[in-house]
């Protein structure tokens, strides 16, 4: 069994469908109306197959999976190959349907649908899992994960398994994989920053939701700008916002690459993100079928991870090539920012952590 893998919007066909219908049926007879409900009903069915949703199937079992990632971006890429592979796996038992591009909403919307179980499945940044559970600050900490080896070893930590079961038994949450959206750097539309007083009244993008970012820029002076991703570039355009800080891959895969003329090289933190499910749907599957849903994940998150590695040279080339001019403070100054940086959020691990917790994960 072949599945054609595609991304997906929120289009609701089968909401079409019934307009559809509702539209036909006015002003018609009675028998009029069984002959329209019969062709309407047919009409659902060919875009329910269309969708990827086989009515009066009970063996199958479709799972949204949200992301605001852009189908350009790698791990999105990856996460399609992983679909169709458990689709084949499970000769179309469980259908995993991607929805990019923030098409299901922001990554505040999917943390609360994955609670409740309307989204079952999404990618989401370890920084917005703050909202709900502080321990994942410890992704976040400037200067902490400086390459994406040293995260590779975190998440195969006990420590991290042990922060990731304790997440899964109070938020009925899953980890699956881990995904890298890579080191995040300061993006400016007009302004160039040299040092650390460069920052104050620089209207920055932080993400929605996400303590840890608005601790850091807060303690450079910068006006921090909680925005969803999706209105950043509409917010550039119109000069609401001086800039954002992001990953140079959702930069140049975006609407925002031609806004942008600085990029600030701080460096000042390491982005992830966590294929996520819920854990309560993951249990209703076949014990099977939940090992080949779990072993592709696994198995995909190393793809993922290959192509990251490949990518970002190729990246950061296509920002160049864009004519974003690449700003680096000297090796003194960059020290300097993220020691405003980490004194800023230290303070966030001592109500978390017991003591010395931050130099043993820095020590993996």
């Amino acid at each position: 069994m072949k599945k054609q893998f595609k991304f997906r919007t929120a289009a609701g066909f089968l909401a079409g469908v019934s307009l559809l219908s509702a539209v036909l049926l006015a002003g018609c007879s009675e028998e009029r109306k069984a002959e329209v409900s019969a062709e309407t009903a047919e009409a659902g069915t060919e875009a329910a197959s269309e969708a990827g949703v086989w009515p009066g199937d009970e063996n199958r079992i479709v799972l949204k999976l949200a992301s605001t990632l852009s189908p350009e971006m790698g791990a999105l890429n990856a996460l399609g190959e992983f679909a169709e592979e458990v689709f084949q796996k499970t000769s179309g038992r469980i259908d995993i349907q991607i929805f990019d591009s923030s098409s299901l909403g922001d990554q505040v919307d999917y943390l609360s649908g994955i609670r409740q179980g309307t989204v079952e499945m999404c990618l989401l940044s370890t920084a917005a899992l703050e909202a709900i559970d502080p321990h994942f600050v410890i992704f976040g900490m400037p200067g902490l994960f400086t390459s994406a080896e040293k995260v590779n070893r975190f998440y195969e930590s006990g420590i991290c398994r042990e922060l990731l079961d304790e997440f899964r038994q109070k938020s009925g949450i899953r980890s699956l994989a881990l995904f890298h959206d890579g080191i995040r750097n300061v993006w400016l539309r007009e302004a160039r920053v040299y040092r650390a007083e460069d920052f104050a009244g620089l209207r920055l993008r932080i993400p929605t939701g996400v303590r840890i970012r608005e601790k850091e820029f807060q303690a450079l002076k910068a006006e921090v700008v909680p925005l969803p991703l999706s209105d950043c570039s509409a917010a550039l355009q119109s000069g609401y916002i001086d800039g954002l800080e992001n990953n140079v891959e959702t930069i140049v895969n975006s609407d925002m690459l031609h806004q942008i003329h600085y990029q600030i090289k701080t460096e000042h933190a390491y982005s992830t993100l966590l294929l996520l499910i819920n854990e309560q749907i993951l249990m209703q599957i076949s014990e099977n079928d939940r090992n080949i849903l779990t072993d592709c994940a696994r198995k995909y998150s190393e793809v993922a991870f290959r192509q990251y590695m490949e990518g970002q040279e190729a990246a950061y080339r296509a920002a160049e090539q864009a004519g974003i001019e690449t700003i680096e403070p000297d090796e003194k100054e960059k020290k300097r920012i993220r020691e405003l940086l980490l004194s800023a959020t230290k303070e966030m691990l001592e109500d978390i952590f017991p003591e010395g917790f931050y130099e043993k994960v820095d020590a993996l």
